[in-house]
């Protein structure tokens, strides 16, 4: 006889148990940790996600800025250009003293003002600035003007002069603005730039963490399949086996009490081959039934006898 006939079947059962609960542990535990590797994978997902959200918003901040910035350089260009108006009209005025000269000087001045007022809003400091400084020369000019009326070349030409040194100390202001918004814009693409690269980058490596989900998915579908064959083919296992260990002996013991019951034939006996519980059973029945023959026949021959 072999181990598995000299086991009982309660030891049998356990074992058998044990190993099909520890191979639907092992399996459970191998679909937890790809679960779990899965849900890691996923919070950093979020974490590339955030990322991206906060890229893609500082992006949007720059664009808002980078907009500000094109309408405040594009304001402070239309004021350069009209202030160039206002300075020829000006000189005009000079040489020709015509009152036509004077009112295009004016409406020059006018626009000026408007343009000033708007970037004001956003740029108080300067556009005070350049104000007073355009009123001055406006100012100054026209009373260069009243002195070369007056015949006074002296004073006006010093006035003139004092008005070119105001033209240059505004094409100044106006032309480090300008620089400045340059410089500022460039800033602005820069770091534009840098907040897309963090998109893209983040944008990479969350297809690649998706690709990796996907290809953990995949792997535990066909996985988990074959564990699910694996669980049906064992339960099939143990339910053969417990039918050959458990229910075929029970139904041969039966077999052989029916024949006997029938047949009354003594010397039928269980055939016992294992030493689980049945087969102590049989072998039990089996010397009981040694024991019953022995009876009947001394019996018979005290019947002979008598």
């Amino acid at each position: 006889m072999n181990l598995s006939t000299n086991m009982n079947l309660s030891t049998k059962l356990i074992l058998g148990s044990l190993s099909f609960s520890a191979i639907v542990a092992t399996a459970l535990i191998y679909i937890l940790l790809n679960v779990q590797s899965t849900s890691d994978i996923s919070v950093v997902q979020q974490s590339f996600v955030n990322k991206q959200l906060k890229a893609i918003e500082k992006q949007n901040s720059l664009q808002k800025e980078q907009d500000e910035e094109r309408k405040k350089r594009a304001l402070v260009i239309k004021i350069d250009q009209e202030f160039r108006d206002l300075r020829a009209w000006l000189l005009d005025l000079s040489v020709s003293w015509l009152n036509e000269a004077e009112d295009n000087a004016n409406a020059s001045l006018e626009r000026l003002k408007t343009l000033l007022e708007q970037l004001s809003v956003i740029d108080k400091g300067l556009a005070q600035t350049l104000l007073e400084k355009i009123e001055q020369l406006n100012d100054l000019m026209l009373e260069a003007v009243d002195a070369y009326v007056d015949e006074n070349r002296v004073k006006g030409n010093s006035m003139v002069s004092d008005g070119r040194l105001l033209v240059i100390d505004i094409g100044q202001l106006i032309d480090n603005f300008i620089q400045e918004s340059n410089v500022n814009l460039n800033q602005f693409s820069e770091q534009a730039r840098k907040s897309g690269q963090i998109v893209t980058l983040s944008g990479n490596k969350l297809k690649q963490s998706a690709d990796s989900v996907v290809e953990k998915n995949s792997t535990l579908l066909s996985v988990s399949i074959l564990i699910l064959i694996i669980i049906i083919s064992l339960s099939l296992l143990f339910s053969f086996l417990m039918k050959r260990e458990v229910c075929l002996p029970i139904e041969r013991l039966r077999s052989t009490v029916e024949r006997i019951q029938q047949e009354s034939d003594l010397t039928l006996r269980f055939e016992v081959r294992s030493m689980d519980e049945i087969g102590i059973t049989g072998t039990s029945f089996n010397l009981m039934m040694d024991q019953f023959a022995s009876i009947v026949s001394q019996v018979s021959e005290s019947c002979l006898e008598l």
